[in-house]
């Protein structure tokens, strides 16, 4: 399972990478998928007979199943049920964190606590120098979570788009990509205005500047009439 989560990853880092993408605003909105994918995945587990717990005396389905006339802990529902409870707190997460990252390292705090309790029931754990490898997996994406959580808080605090995220009452304000949105829809907006004063200008000068010409074409005329009229009276 961790080996297809990484894999992932660094497929869809590669694809923000190459089309030059906000990596976090993608993972944000793929991790909730991610989690109800995996419990539905692990609910294949049962009728794959794989990825099962240790052998137990609680014969109570859906507790623990039997698998060759053995009862083991139903480790797949376990991890099925906590994928699914981390779905939702991550959809909820998304309605109230507008900032990236935030809900990224939620799933991977929320899936590696959730995994290192259930891999320490597993039957067919793979171990490495006496320790379960999913476990020592499961404490590192606990710890990165947690660190990159941190790093995102005292880098957007920076950005001054964070306030204290300590206190209580903290405020999320809204996320860097809208603000810089805001600032080019404004400035878009004092261009077409100063181009509208332009014009207007531009048009109030056309407009005296025929006025004048009109008024110079009519006294002209007058003054030629006159040289007429003059002309006709000496005859």
């Amino acid at each position: 399972m961790y080996g297809a989560i990484i894999g992932g990853a660094i497929g869809v880092l590669v694809y923000c990478l190459v089309r030059k993408i906000n990596f976090f605003h993608i993972a944000d909105a793929l991790v909730p998928s991610l989690a109800i994918g995996q419990c539905l995945g692990r609910i294949g587990c049962y009728f794959g007979g794989c990825c099962y717990g240790e052998e137990t005396t609680l014969q109570m389905f859906p507790f623990s199943v039997e698998i060759n006339g053995v009862w083991h802990l139903a480790t797949f529902f376990y991890e099925s049920f906590a994928t699914l409870l981390i779905c939702i707190a991550l959809i909820v997460m998304l309605r109230f964190f507008r900032l990236h990252g935030f809900v990224f390292c939620g799933y991977f705090f929320l899936y590696g606590v959730a995994r290192f309790f259930i891999e320490g029931v597993r039957g067919d754990s793979l171990y490495f120098l006496g320790l379960r490898v999913s476990q020592v997996l499961s404490l590192i994406l606990i710890v990165a979570s947690i660190s990159l959580a941190l790093f995102f808080v005292f880098y957007y605090k920076k950005q001054g788009v964070l306030t204290n995220i300590f206190d209580q009452n903290y405020e999320i304000k809204k996320p860097l990509c809208d603000c810089k949105n805001e600032q080019i829809a404004t400035a878009v907006e004092d261009n077409k205005e100063c181009n509208e004063n332009k014009q207007e200008v531009v048009l109030d000068e056309l407009e005296k500047q025929d006025l004048k010409e009109e008024n110079e074409s009519i006294i002209e005329e007058k003054n030629d009439n006159n040289v007429v009229d003059d002309g006709n009276e000496n005859k």
